[in-house]
């Protein structure tokens, strides 16, 4: 009640949010369908979720899927123009052979990434994106640990909604 008041008698203007959605040709490339939600929550700081699913890609015994949250900042002040550099985290469930053996569990990821967009027009840009991290997996062995791992590796078709 005390907020709407604020609202209405205190001159402030509502601003709305911007929503864009996405998607990453280099997982597509590698047949892992693939979505990103990115919502922008600040003057020069957005919030992106993605999400992929993948499932005997090229014919391999390999299935992942994976959620991950990043948060960005743009150093230009705007959202989805020039350089970027974030913090992103992660969930991971995969099964796969490598070398006669089955790996099968999850892992929980966290690292950094950077990366530029490229505009495209008013509600189109390119996002060009890198990063690296951490890993701490189990698997449904008893095998668990840490590791090095590739956090994001994208060339994505961002489309801003408004």
């Amino acid at each position: 009640m005390l907020a709407t008041l604020c609202f209405l008698f205190c001159g402030t203007t509502a601003k709305a949010q911007r929503l864009a959605v996405g998607t990453n040709a280099l997982e597509w490339y590698v047949t892992a369908p693939n979505a990103q939600v990115v919502v922008v929550t600040g003057e020069r700081t957005t919030l992106h979720f993605d999400g992929l699913y993948c499932n005997k890609p090229f014919g391999k015994d390999i299935r992942l899927a994976s959620f991950s949250p990043e948060v960005r900042y743009w150093f230009i002040g705007r959202p989805f123009t020039k350089f970027f550099v974030g913090g992103v985290a992660g969930f991971n469930e995969y099964k796969y052979n490598r070398k006669d053996t089955e790996h099968n569990g999850y892992a929980y990821t966290a690292g950094l990434s950077a990366g530029y967009d490229f505009l495209l027009g008013k509600k189109l840009s390119l996002d060009l994106s890198i990063g690296a991290g951490v890993a701490r997996y189990r698997e449904k062995d008893g095998d668990n640990g840490f590791a090095p791992v590739p956090m994001k590796l994208g060339v994505s078709l961002i489309y801003v909604i408004e």
